[in-house]
């Protein structure tokens, strides 16, 4: 029994990277590669939250309508709370979560509460959103919240215009702290959040076209060195 139950874990980890990895969303190949080396329930869990931030952005910023923007996020919120099995794999995904850990449901709500607020606005920034769902995240995954929100922001911002070291996070430029985010507070293992580091760092040196670092074909190998503590260059 014990046997299969692992292989169950092992298998749905791997479907929730999956689904990370294809998402149309140009983030969600780094992300899953970033996430590699984790064990397979914190893999379910952060692949789980981290398609549906993405999810999120999507019904967000795709209509050209506020409200419908509103409509497809409370969507969200009411398939969460449904027992229908006829619904979107994601949802599917977290409510098997939501089934291991009852609070966890109350926490999407706010989340999802969070991008319904930003549908409101002018400009339809999801940065609070992001900022509670890698918060969320870091809980879950025993990381240091504060540092899980510099490190996701700056991975996955634009490419700016100031390509120089002053521009980068110190927890990010600065190489030992950097390499310190291989550990958590408590000494385990975190190498998620600084293979994310590392991405943002690279993302940030390849300033022709924002993101295309997430598409290049070599990310995996670069992974891999980053892995072995030999980080981007700046």
């Amino acid at each position: 029994m014990p046997e299969q139950l692992m292989e169950a874990s092992a298998k749905s980890a791997r479907e929730a990277l999956k689904n990370l990895k294809n998402q149309s969303d140009p983030r969600g190949r780094p992300l899953a590669l970033c996430l590699m080396s984790e064990t397979p329930d914190s893999q379910v869990f952060a692949a789980s939250l981290l398609e549906l931030g993405l999810s999120l952005d999507q019904a967000l910023v795709t209509p050209s309508e506020s409200l419908l923007a509103m409509i497809r996020l409370q969507w969200w919120i009411d398939e969460l709370k449904r027992d229908s099995a006829d619904t979107a794999p994601l949802v599917l995904q977290l409510r098997a979560l939501i089934a291991k850990r009852p609070d966890l449901l109350a926490e999407l709500t706010a989340l999802i509460t969070l991008w319904q607020d930003a549908s409101q606005t002018e400009n339809r920034n999801s940065n609070e959103g992001w900022q509670a769902l890698w918060r969320l995240l870091a809980v879950q995954l025993n990381a240091e919240p504060e540092h899980t929100v510099i490190v996701g922001q700056f991975a996955f911002m634009p490419a700016p215009h100031d390509t120089g070291e002053a521009a980068v996070p110190a927890l990010i430029r600065n190489k030992q702290k950097l390499l310190g985010l291989r550990c958590n507070a408590a000494g385990g293992h975190c190498q998620w959040l600084y293979l994310l580091a590392c991405f943002g760092r690279y993302n940030h040196a390849r300033t022709s076209r924002q993101m295309e670092a997430a598409q290049s074909p070599l990310l995996g190998w670069h992974i891999l060195c980053w892995l072995f503590g030999l980080p981007p260059k700046l």
